[in-house]
């Protein structure tokens, strides 16, 4: 861990190489797998072996949820449904892939 007024490292040593997992700068932004988060995101994830997992959940689930926020997006993995989700003006939306 290295930690400054402006910056908060996690860096772990496998293999013995050190590797920086987790940055956070002074402007908030956040990067996993690079100490070099792009400007324009709040969040920068860079991999090459493995992508981002949304969180996955059944509409029971999701229909318990409160405080929703525009934009929120999660996978549906129900019985009969299977598909990715994001609530807009007070309803969840199918987010269609062709």
């Amino acid at each position: 861990t290295r930690r400054s007024s402006d910056l908060l490292e996690l860096w772990t040593n496998p293999a013995g190489g050190m590797y920086c997992r987790l940055h956070i700068n002074g402007n908030g932004k956040i990067g996993m797998g690079t100490t070099t988060p792009a400007a324009s995101a709040a969040l920068d994830i860079t991999s090459n072996s493995g992508g981002l997992l949304i969180p996955r959940m059944t509409i029971a689930e999701r229909d318990n949820l409160a405080g929703l926020a525009n934009g929120l997006m999660l996978y549906i993995a129900d019985t009969l449904v299977k598909e990715f989700q994001v609530y807009q003006d007070g309803a969840w939306k199918t987010i269609t892939v062709t």
